[in-house]
C-alpha cells in the first residue's frame, strides 16, 4: 500500500520532468518572435500537461484504490488544459512581449513556463483523488499534505480543518498532495501540523490585535482595510505572520 511519502513522490517525478521538458522546450525557441513563441508554447505546454497529468492521475488512481477499506475504481480527473491553463500560460509570456520590464526576461519566461506546466501536471492527481472521494458515499473527503518544509501559505492550509475541493488554490511549485480518508482508513498524522495550527492562530490573533489597536474611532472598517490591507485577516496575511513565528522565508 502507497503511503503520502511515496504518493509525494511519485508526483514530484513527474512534475519535474514535466517541467524540464517545458524548460528545455522553452530555451530553444525564446528568440524568436514573441508571436512565434507564443504560439508554439500555446501547443506544446498542453500537450505535456495532457501526457505527464495522466501519469499523475494515474497514480492518484492507484492511491485511491489501495488506500480505501474496499475496492472501488477511482474517477481519473480529465487533464487540466481548458481555460485555467490558458490564463496561466497568457502570464507565463507576458516576459516575452515586454521584455524592458524584467531584469532577465528569457528566465523569467522559463521560470515561469516551467512552474505552469507543474502546477497543471500535479492537477491530473490532486484532482482524481478530489473527484473519486467525491463519487465515494463512504468517503470522509480529501485532506492537503504538505512537506515539513513548504511554505507558509501551504502550511497554513494544511493545518486548516477544511477539506479540499476543485476550487481550491494550488500555487505554482506547490508539493503539496491530496489525501483521501474513510472511518476504516482515517488521515495519517501529521507531526507538524500542530505547531503549524499554533502559529495559524496566533497570527490571526495578532492581525486583530493590530485592528483594534490602530484603527481610529470613528473609521469604518471598509475604509480602514483600504488604507492597511496588511491587517485584514486573510489567507496572504496571515501567510505572513506565520513566516515570522516559523522562522522561514517563504
Amino acid at each position: 500500500m502507497q503511503d503520502v511519502d511515496q504518493l509525494r513522490q511519485e508526483l514530484t517525478a513527474a512534475t519535474t520532468l514535466a517541467s524540464e521538458d517545458a524548460s528545455a522546450y522553452a530555451r530553444q525557441i525564446v528568440y524568436e518572435s514573441p508571436e512565434r513563441v507564443a504560439a508554439q508554447l500555446k501547443e506544446a505546454v498542453p500537450s505535456l500537461v495532457e501526457s505527464y497529468g495522466g501519469v499523475a492521475a494515474e497514480s492518484g488512481a492507484l492511491f485511491y484504490e489501495t488506500q480505501r477499506p474496499s475496492y472501488r475504481p477511482a474517477v481519473i480527473a480529465p487533464p487540466s488544459i481548458g481555460d485555467v491553463l490558458v490564463h496561466d500560460l497568457g502570464w507565463a509570456l507576458v516576459p516575452v512581449f515586454k521584455p524592458d520590464e524584467f531584469e532577465l526576461p528569457v528566465l523569467d519566461l522559463v521560470s515561469r513556463v516551467a512552474g505552469v506546466v507543474q502546477k497543471h501536471v500535479a492537477a491530473g492527481s490532486r484532482d482524481t483523488l478530489i473527484l473519486s472521494s467525491s463519487a465515494d458515499p463512504e468517503s470522509g473527503g480529501v485532506r492537503r499534505y504538505a512537506r515539513a518544509n513548504a511554505c507558509a501559505f501551504c502550511r497554513y492550509l494544511a493545518a486548516m480543518e477544511a477539506d479540499v475541493d476543485t476550487d481550491t488554490i494550488w500555487h505554482r511549485n506547490c508539493h503539496c498532495v491530496t489525501v483521501p480518508w474513510w472511518e476504516d482508513n482515517p488521515l495519517p498524522t501529521d507531526p507538524n501540523v500542530a505547531g503549524w495550527r499554533n502559529a495559524a492562530e496566533a497570527s490571526r490573533a495578532e492581525l486583530l490585535r493590530l485592528q483594534r489597536e490602530l484603527k481610529p474611532d470613528g473609521m469604518r472598517w471598509r475604509n480602514f482595510f483600504k488604507e492597511r490591507p496588511d491587517l485584514a485577516v486573510n489567507n496572504r496575511n496571515v501567510a505572513r505572520l506565520m513566516r515570522t513565528r516559523l522562522g522561514i522565508d517563504h
